[in-house]
This record gives C-alpha cells, sequence and structure tokens, in this order.
C-alpha cells in the first residue's frame, strides 16, 4: 500500500544476517556517507554504496544540502534504503540529517511488523515513536521538560538533525534530535517493533513531498558508562569516535 500523504517516515527494517562474520562491517569499519564523492545527479539505485532507491529520481544534487555541497532528494512516493549490516547483537547508533516533510493525515500509518524501529513527524511538530506495537507523540523530553516544536524551530532550509539507538541484546531503541542547533526532542529506551537480532540496513519513504538527506553515520556504540558518563553524551574516548 502506498501512501500519498505528507510525511516523513523512518523504518529501520531487518532482515536476519545468516553469515556474521562474513558482513559485520561496521565493527572495523563503520558507514560514512556525505554524498560529496558523487557525480552530480548520481542516481541511488541498485547497491551504489549500499544506496537502494525504489525511484531513479532519488538521486544527487546540489541545489540544498546540509554541509558541503552535495545531498540527496528524495521524491513523492519514494523509498531510499541502505543495506549495510552489521554482526548479531551489536549495538548500532544511526545520525544522519534530513530536510523532512510532516505527517498531516489524520490516521497514523500502519505498524510495520517487519522492522525493529519506526517513527515520524507529525503535522504539529513532534516525533511520532513507535513502541513495540503502539505510537506515541514526544511532547516531552526524558527530563520532564517540554519537547521542542520543531515546525517553529525550522524553517525551508533547516535540517533536522537525527540520531537513532538501537540496543539488539535488549531489544529497544531511543531517538535523540536537534535542529538549528537547538536539542528539539529525545526519548527513553523503547521496544522493538519485532525483535530481529541484527542490523540490516533503513528505510526512509517520502510521501506525496519531497525531502533531502545528507551526512549519514552508521557505527557501533558501547554500553556502560565512563566516569558516571553514558557513551551517547561522549564524543570520543582515547581518540575514538562513537
Amino acid at each position: 500500500m502506498k501512501y500519498y500523504i505528507k510525511y516523513f517516515l523512518f523504518f529501520v527494517y531487518i532482515i536476519i544476517c545468516f553469515n556474521s562474520y562474513a558482513t559485520d562491517i561496521i565493527y572495523f569499519n563503520p558507514y560514512v556517507d556525505m554524498f560529496e564523492n558523487y557525480t552530480n545527479s548520481t542516481p541511488l539505485i541498485n547497491g551504489t554504496n549500499k544506496w537502494y532507491a525504489s525511484n531513479t529520481g532519488c538521486k544527487i544534487q546540489t541545489n540544498i544540502c546540509n554541509s558541503g555541497t552535495k545531498a540527496v532528494i528524495i521524491p513523492m512516493d519514494t523509498t531510499l534504503s541502505n543495506k549495510t549490516t552489521a554482526a548479531l547483537g551489536q549495538n548500532i547508533k544511526i545520525k544522519f540529517h534530513i530536510l523532512p516533510s510532516f505527517y498531516d493525515s489524520t490516521n497514523y500509518p500502519t505498524i510495520e511488523t517487519n522492522s525493529s524501529l519506526q517513527f515520524f513527524i507529525n503535522s504539529n511538530g513532534y516525533f511520532v515513536v513507535c513502541n513495540k506495537t503502539n505510537w506515541i507523540i514526544v511532547t516531552n523530553f526524558v527530563n520532564g521538560t517540554s519537547a521542542k516544536n520543531i515546525v517553529t524551530q525550522t524553517n525551508s532550509g533547516s535540517f533536522v538533525k537525527i540520531q537513532v539507538y538501537l540496543q539488539y541484546l535488549t531489544h529497544t531503541w531511543k531517538l535523540k534530535a536537534w535542529t538549528n542547533n537547538v536539542y528539539v526532542s529525545d526519548t527513553d529506551f523503547l521496544n522493538f517493533t519485532s525483535n530481529f537480532p541484527s542490523f540490516n540496513g533503513f528505510s526512509v519513504y517520502q510521501g506525496s513531498s519531497t525531502s533531502y538527506i545528507d551526512d549519514v553515520t552508521i557505527n557501533i556504540f558501547p554500553v556502560g558508562k565512563y566516569n558516571g558518563l553514558s557513551p551517547e553524551v561522549i564524543q570520543n574516548i582515547n581518540g575514538k569516535s562513537f
């Protein structure tokens, strides 16, 4: 079923990896794509640097970018998938910038059972996240204070920075987001929709509008604390970035 409505919907969908040692690329070599090393107008199809778009119009462009001179346009009714993989049980951090459109339908999308996590931004400018079987509107930060309305924080050229953390041993995930250097949203750890054991990529679906994605990074993150600090608030330890 295709949704001809204006929204940004992000799915991390998992396919069980039968040969985790052969596909364990994130542990030794984090995935980074800033889209600067492509020729302009290159379509991200057929596995181009692990990208598989459902539309050849999903391509490199130079008009709207978060950093550098290039980013990817995701046209109306298009899915852009990345099939980066990781070994079983690894904790995965995904970071990217997106210029989103907002969901403006009264009926929320059907929860996809073939995924670990999914979320979108509603027309009021708040993230809506899936906690296994239910959609939850994130109107407060984890500390209880009010989350920021993204609509009032962005303009036509403002990208949203999103970080997603996935813990495969506990089958939980969390989200953090910023725009215009303002911290706008976060969640505590939520339950996976389906308890898949490993990371095999993610997809972004764009409805009846156009969005742009830039500066994608996928790597592992450690569990535990260092001098009382959680690893997601530490940028690097002994020269190693997280």
